[in-house]
């Protein structure tokens, strides 16, 4: 399910030019998990997408991160780029 998540944004912000759109399904998804008890390691999962998500929505061309973003949430490293890993600690 997460996939599909991850595919989803990635396809809103590929398909659409409103950054607000984009934004705003962040927003709610921030919102969702934020409103929900958890056990602490779903915590921590949590809070680590969140953090890939503010990277990306924070980033000056977020296309580069959503193409790079892990393909599975077991990955060693959250993004990947040519030779460049990168690894979001939140």
């Amino acid at each position: 399910s997460l996939t599909s998540l991850f595919s989803g944004l990635h396809n809103l912000r590929a398909t659409s030019d409103n950054l607000d759109e984009f934004l705003d399904a962040i927003t709610g998804l921030e919102r969702y998990f934020s409103e929900r008890q958890t056990s602490r390691d779903l915590n921590a999962i949590e809070v680590g997408l969140f953090g890939e998500l503010v990277l990306i929505a924070s980033a000056a061309n977020s296309n580069t991160f959503i193409r790079g973003w892990h393909s599975t949430p077991f990955s060693s490293y959250d993004f990947g780029f040519e030779n460049l890993q990168l690894e979001v600690k939140t």
